[in-house]
Protein backbone atom coordinates (compact mmCIF):
# COMPACT_ATOMS: atom_id res chain seq x y z
CA UNK A 1 0.00 0.00 0.00
CA UNK A 2 2.51 2.03 1.09
CA UNK A 3 4.48 1.43 -1.85
CA UNK A 4 1.48 2.46 -4.59
CA UNK A 5 1.30 5.73 -2.65
CA UNK A 6 4.66 6.87 -3.48
CA UNK A 7 4.46 5.07 -6.96
CA UNK A 8 1.55 7.83 -7.54
CA UNK A 9 3.27 11.01 -5.70
CA UNK A 10 5.96 10.17 -8.17
CA UNK A 11 3.67 10.57 -11.29
CA UNK A 12 2.42 13.64 -10.51
CA UNK A 13 5.58 15.09 -9.77
CA UNK A 14 6.77 14.24 -12.86
CA UNK A 15 3.59 15.55 -14.48
CA UNK A 16 3.77 18.70 -12.49
CA UNK A 17 7.21 19.36 -13.24
CA UNK A 18 6.60 18.64 -16.84
CA UNK A 19 3.90 21.32 -16.71
CA UNK A 20 5.83 24.20 -14.82
CA UNK A 21 8.50 23.40 -16.97
CA UNK A 22 6.68 24.31 -20.37
CA UNK A 23 5.47 27.55 -18.70
CA UNK A 24 9.25 28.50 -17.40
CA UNK A 25 10.37 27.70 -20.66
CA UNK A 26 7.63 30.55 -22.15
CA UNK A 27 8.68 32.77 -19.60
CA UNK A 28 12.44 32.24 -20.14
CA UNK A 29 11.51 33.12 -24.25
CA UNK A 30 10.13 35.75 -23.67
CA UNK A 31 12.56 37.75 -21.53
CA UNK A 32 15.43 36.30 -24.43
CA UNK A 33 12.84 38.13 -27.07
CA UNK A 34 12.65 41.62 -24.60
CA UNK A 35 14.97 44.66 -25.19
CA UNK A 36 17.04 45.91 -22.69
CA UNK A 37 17.84 49.46 -21.53
CA UNK A 38 21.69 50.20 -23.03
CA UNK A 39 22.61 50.37 -19.05
CA UNK A 40 22.02 47.19 -18.44
CA UNK A 41 25.09 45.68 -20.69
CA UNK A 42 27.48 47.11 -17.66
CA UNK A 43 28.69 44.34 -15.54
CA UNK A 44 26.71 44.54 -12.01
CA UNK A 45 24.27 47.36 -13.30
CA UNK A 46 21.33 44.98 -12.10
CA UNK A 47 22.28 44.76 -8.37
CA UNK A 48 23.24 48.59 -8.61
CA UNK A 49 20.01 49.65 -9.70
CA UNK A 50 18.40 46.83 -7.64
CA UNK A 51 20.52 48.28 -4.37
CA UNK A 52 19.34 51.50 -5.49
CA UNK A 53 15.57 51.34 -5.31
CA UNK A 54 15.83 48.86 -1.88
CA UNK A 55 17.83 51.88 -0.09
CA UNK A 56 15.16 54.76 -1.71
CA UNK A 57 18.08 56.42 -3.50
CA UNK A 58 17.54 58.55 -6.15
CA UNK A 59 17.68 57.33 -9.47
CA UNK A 60 18.25 58.94 -13.33
CA UNK A 61 15.49 58.29 -15.63
CA UNK A 62 17.29 55.05 -17.41
CA UNK A 63 18.09 53.82 -14.09
CA UNK A 64 14.93 54.29 -13.81
CA UNK A 65 13.43 52.62 -16.87
CA UNK A 66 15.91 49.45 -16.25
CA UNK A 67 14.61 49.46 -12.67
CA UNK A 68 11.49 48.92 -14.45
CA UNK A 69 12.55 46.41 -16.89
CA UNK A 70 14.35 43.95 -14.50
CA UNK A 71 11.92 44.60 -11.28
CA UNK A 72 8.95 43.67 -13.93
CA UNK A 73 10.36 40.68 -15.06
CA UNK A 74 11.69 39.15 -12.02
CA UNK A 75 8.18 39.68 -9.87
CA UNK A 76 6.46 37.96 -12.73
CA UNK A 77 3.88 35.47 -11.57
CA UNK A 78 5.13 32.76 -14.40
CA UNK A 79 8.88 33.28 -13.04
CA UNK A 80 7.31 31.09 -9.99
CA UNK A 81 7.29 28.48 -12.35
CA UNK A 82 11.01 28.03 -12.36
CA UNK A 83 11.50 26.93 -8.64
CA UNK A 84 8.34 25.12 -9.23
CA UNK A 85 9.72 22.68 -11.72
CA UNK A 86 12.92 22.56 -9.88
CA UNK A 87 11.12 21.22 -6.38
CA UNK A 88 9.22 19.04 -8.39
CA UNK A 89 11.52 17.21 -9.68
CA UNK A 90 13.52 17.06 -5.91
CA UNK A 91 10.06 15.69 -5.04
CA UNK A 92 10.28 13.17 -8.22
CA UNK A 93 13.54 12.14 -6.78
CA UNK A 94 12.90 11.93 -2.99
CA UNK A 95 9.51 9.65 -3.96
CA UNK A 96 11.00 8.12 -6.46
CA UNK A 97 13.28 7.02 -4.63
CA UNK A 98 11.20 5.63 -1.51
CA UNK A 99 8.94 3.82 -4.24
CA UNK A 100 12.17 1.89 -5.60
CA UNK A 101 13.11 0.69 -2.03
CA UNK A 102 9.30 -0.81 -1.67
CA UNK A 103 9.76 -0.35 2.37
CA UNK A 104 12.94 -1.08 2.64
CA UNK A 105 15.15 1.14 4.90
CA UNK A 106 15.89 4.45 3.01
CA UNK A 107 19.89 5.84 2.67
CA UNK A 108 20.77 9.21 2.32
CA UNK A 109 21.27 8.89 -1.15
CA UNK A 110 17.26 9.01 -0.93
CA UNK A 111 17.09 12.44 0.17
CA UNK A 112 19.37 14.41 -1.98
CA UNK A 113 16.31 15.55 -3.69
CA UNK A 114 16.21 17.70 -0.54
CA UNK A 115 18.90 19.94 -2.08
CA UNK A 116 16.91 21.15 -5.03
CA UNK A 117 13.81 21.83 -3.16
CA UNK A 118 15.61 23.95 -0.84
CA UNK A 119 17.25 25.80 -3.29
CA UNK A 120 13.85 26.19 -5.11
CA UNK A 121 12.48 27.83 -1.64
CA UNK A 122 15.51 30.12 -1.40
CA UNK A 123 14.45 31.24 -5.38
CA UNK A 124 11.22 31.63 -4.53
CA UNK A 125 12.07 33.66 -1.48
CA UNK A 126 14.44 35.82 -4.30
CA UNK A 127 11.14 36.62 -6.19
CA UNK A 128 9.38 37.58 -3.37
CA UNK A 129 11.81 40.20 -2.45
CA UNK A 130 11.52 41.54 -6.01
CA UNK A 131 7.81 42.07 -5.41
CA UNK A 132 8.44 44.08 -2.49
CA UNK A 133 10.75 46.07 -4.90
CA UNK A 134 7.76 46.65 -7.19
CA UNK A 135 5.86 48.12 -4.69
CA UNK A 136 9.03 50.19 -3.44
CA UNK A 137 9.83 51.30 -7.13
CA UNK A 138 5.91 52.38 -7.85
CA UNK A 139 6.43 54.67 -4.56
CA UNK A 140 9.74 56.28 -5.89
CA UNK A 141 8.31 56.53 -9.68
Amino acid sequence: MESALFGFVTVVALALAFFFAIFAGAYVRRLEAQTFNPIGDEIGSARTVTVKVRKGEPLSPDELDYAKQIIDARSSMIAFCIPATLFMLGTFYVFGSLYHLHGATPSERTFLGVFPMLAATNFTTQILRSIRLKRRLQNIS
